[in-house]
């Protein structure tokens, strides 16, 4: 069951940015169609249903996306021969897997955050900043995501975007979606010249407290942050495998 609920606030989690960003979720047989308006497979997305639904799904997806002239992402949560197919069909290469984790719910944080200031945004100056800040994290353009800093970002409460400032300039952010039992922590970025420092952890563990109701606290890991979120408690629970079509 924590498995599903960590997929459920995976898609909960796109479907607020897709909303905060201006564009669209839809459900649809076999998944669930996200387009942030925004260029690049890394923000639309077929999250994709195990199922006899899995083909036409995907052929609906690439009309879709190709309808708007967008780059996607198939996120499978399983082996498929059907999405391996498809995925060799457009000569698209599996992408390395990426790591489901979850932890019980409850306090995250340390006693002491040290010098970083924790936060959360509550205007669109705040989500600026949070932008600026993820633009250097990730290595985009800062434009890339301007359609987020707007008022719709705050429309719903269940998503909150937190920010960590070290001398008055955010430094690190983490973004936190709260979905039925479950909290979910994504967005997780330290500035250049700011990591190793323990600031990924504190606005990881921000964003958990923030809902301290949260039975499960779920998150997707890269490489660089699986160990530190292991020492905070979580553990790996399953895999997506994904591929990007452009």
């Amino acid at each position: 069951m924590s498995v599903q609920a960590s997929h459920g606030n995976h898609r909960a989690f796109w479907r607020h940015f897709a909303r905060a960003c201006g564009g669209e979720s839809r459900e649809i047989p076999g998944g669930l169609l996200i387009r942030c308006g925004v260029p690049g497979s890394g923000w639309n997305h077929l999250h994709l249903d195990t199922g006899p639904d899995q083909e036409a799904a995907l052929e609906q997806a690439l009309e879709f996306f190709a309808g708007h002239g967008v780059g996607w992402r198939i996120f499978a949560e399983g082996e498929s021969p059907v999405v391996d197919g498809f995925a060799a069909r457009l000569g698209a290469a599996a992408q390395p897997v990426y790591p489901i984790l979850n932890r019980a719910g409850g306090p995250a944080g340390d006693p002491d955050p040290g010098p970083l200031h924790l936060s959360t945004a509550a205007s669109p100056a705040d989500l600026r900043e949070f932008l600026d800040c993820a633009a250097d994290a990730y290595g985009f353009g800062a434009a890339l995501l301007a359609p987020l800093a707007g008022p719709r970002a705050f429309e719903d409460p269940a998503l909150r975007f937190h920010l960590g400032r070290l001398d008055g300039r955010v430094v690190a952010i983490s973004a936190g979606v709260h979905h039925e039992d479950t909290v979910g922590v994504y967005f997780v970025g330290v500035r250049t010249g700011h990591r190793r420092r323990g600031f990924g952890r504190a606005v990881t563990a921000h964003a958990i407290d923030a809902v301290p109701q949260a039975g499960l606290a779920v998150l997707q890991a890269t490489p660089a942050g699986l160990n530190v979120y292991r020492a905070m408690g979580f553990r790996t629970v399953a895999e997506y495998r994904y591929w990007n079509i452009t």
